[in-house]
């Protein structure tokens, strides 16, 4: 595992595995008022332009609304399927930042597991890392969204979670 350069200091180390409230931290999203963002699948914090996708790719009726059924799946070791929240679309500001993140200068980072939980806990997320490009998209609520990551995701994490 090791450190990636962002644009920001931040402890998270590539392919390790992390907690909400961990990922919080890095994102400075929590403090010790307020423990930060839970049960979403997107954090943002717009000072740091920073976007975090965190992605149950296994996902089970009962722990998730038909809204956020997303059909998130590796398609190769580098490229990701992802589906944005249903209340995005290609003009929202979201959406925009999405497709425009480079010109404007956001950060893209992927996390994800195979599931929700394990033995009834919160499982943890393996750090991606940063996206280089977005590849393509299309739709709205959700949009449909093909990414490169800088970094090939670990293929056993891979194995597990493409489509078969």
């Amino acid at each position: 595992m090791r450190e990636i350069k962002l644009p920001f200091s931040c402890f998270l180390k590539l392919h390790a595995a992390y907690d909400i409230r961990e990922i919080n931290a890095a994102l400075r999203q929590n403090s010790l008022k307020t423990p930060g963002q839970t049960g979403v699948g997107v954090l943002h914090n717009s000072e740091l332009k920073v976007y975090a996708h965190l992605v149950t790719f296994r996902k089970v009726e009962k722990d998730f609304t038909p809204t956020t059924l997303y059909k998130d799946y590796p398609i190769s070791l580098v490229q990701l399927h992802w589906e944005s929240q249903s209340t995005a679309t290609q003009s929202t500001p979201t959406g925009q930042n999405y497709i425009h993140f480079k010109k404007r200068g956001y950060t893209i980072l992927f996390f994800a597991r195979l599931e929700k939980q394990i033995d009834g806990v919160a499982a943890p997320f393996v750090y991606l890392g940063p996206t280089s490009q977005l590849l393509s998209y299309e739709g709205n609520r959700p949009i449909r969204m093909v990414w490169e990551l800088e970094y090939p995701m670990p293929s056993a994490l891979f194995e597990e979670a493409r489509p078969s």
